[in-house]
């Protein structure tokens, strides 16, 4: 089935196994995060970028804040709902890093 006619559950299961999968090749440390923790987080209510705090309007990508590259688990604590151009611009960065960058970009996102 194509990824757009999946429903909101597959995708997000997608999403899950995927970044398992880049964790264990990365070689990092992994916790098998479900569907269910990430209902019970809160994680899933979040309408918002993580980074940019733009409307994700059903749309998203599961972000790992610290990226596995540099050590970053794969657990639901390192994970947030992020709008695709952040997930993309962030890329390999680190969480910090990056949002002080975007608020050097657009001083209106500094708190």
């Amino acid at each position: 089935m194509p990824y757009a006619q999946m429903t909101v559950r597959a995708r997000l299961a997608h999403k899950l196994r995927d970044g398992l999968y880049r964790a264990k090749k990365a070689g990092c440390m992994v916790t098998v995060v479900t569907i269910s923790d990430v209902e019970k987080s809160g994680l899933l209510t979040e309408d918002k970028c993580y980074y940019c705090g733009i409307k994700l309007d059903g749309r998203y990508t599961l972000e790992h804040k610290k990226p596995l590259v540099h050590g970053g688990f794969h657990t639901l604590d390192n994970l947030a709902k992020a709008c695709q151009k952040c997930n993309q611009d962030k890329h390999i960065q680190e969480e910090l890093d990056y949002i002080s960058r975007l608020c050097l970009e657009e001083v209106g996102n500094c708190e």
